[in-house]
């Protein structure tokens, strides 16, 4: 059943982002225009869209993988994501096909299956990855309700707000309408979001204190890298 929600935005993610992103200038203390987020859902992958000008998210599916080779290739975006290493063909090829099917089991549950990503697009050129996922437990933070936003893109996209817009997205508009259809993770509601970012990535803490404040703590990922711990109330 498709349903379709008009919000303001808001302004991941990350747009191009969230956790790890890449560490360039990516936000602003200018007040951000507001025009409306529309949000397409539907229980078939291929109808969802989450738009708002220029920006337009959908699920990451396995055709993405010519298009998004170019960012899982690249150094100074790679440098801030997961072990810090650039990925083969071969292991992003795995990985879409697991987020397509991240994807198709929460749509069939209801419920947030560990890692439902987006392809983000700018004027049809695909320009970076956000989405949300169930934290790892080894993050000491395995808390029931909790959600964690990851996002990273091209750098000749960065310093042109679309990070901070990404975010606001995600925390304003996609995220309070997963809760009013009733997602869960689990059994238990979405009660908070964590984001991370490496401790030398001062534009993503720049970012992130923005929306979540100080950082909590020191996190250790599962790869033994440091970062700043920053985490989000989600109440309805």
């Amino acid at each position: 059943m498709k349903r379709t929600l008009d919000l303001l935005s808001l302004t991941l993610l990350t747009l191009l982002i969230i956790s790890p992103l890449h560490a360039t200038d990516l936000t602003t203390d200018e007040e951000l225009p507001t025009p409306l987020t529309y949000i397409n859902f539907s229980k078939d992958i291929s109808d969802i869209i989450i738009h708002h000008d220029p920006l337009v998210l959908k699920p990451v599916r396995k055709e993405n993988l010519d298009v998004l080779m170019p960012i899982y290739e690249n150094k100074a975006v790679m440098q801030w994501v997961g072990d810090g290493k650039t990925k083969t063909r071969q292991t992003v090829e795995k990985e879409l096909s697991a987020y397509e099917h991240c994807w198709r089991e929460s749509l069939a549950k209801n419920t947030l299956f560990y890692n439902m990503r987006f392809v983000v697009s700018i004027n049809e050129e695909v320009v970076g990855v956000v989405g949300l996922f169930t934290p790892h437990t080894n993050w000491d933070i395995n808390k029931e309700g909790i959600l964690g936003l990851v996002g990273f893109g091209k750098p000749e996209y960065s310093g042109k707000k679309y990070a901070t817009i990404i975010t606001e997205i995600m925390i304003k508009d996609y995220i309070p309408f997963l809760q009013k259809e009733n997602f869960a993770i689990g059994e238990q509601p979405i009660k908070a979001l964590h984001a991370t970012a490496m401790l030398n990535n001062q534009p993503v803490n720049k970012l992130l204190k923005k929306y979540f404040n100080e950082p909590q703590y020191l996190a250790e990922t599962e790869f033994g890298n440091p970062r700043n711990l920053y985490t989000l109330s989600l109440s309805q």
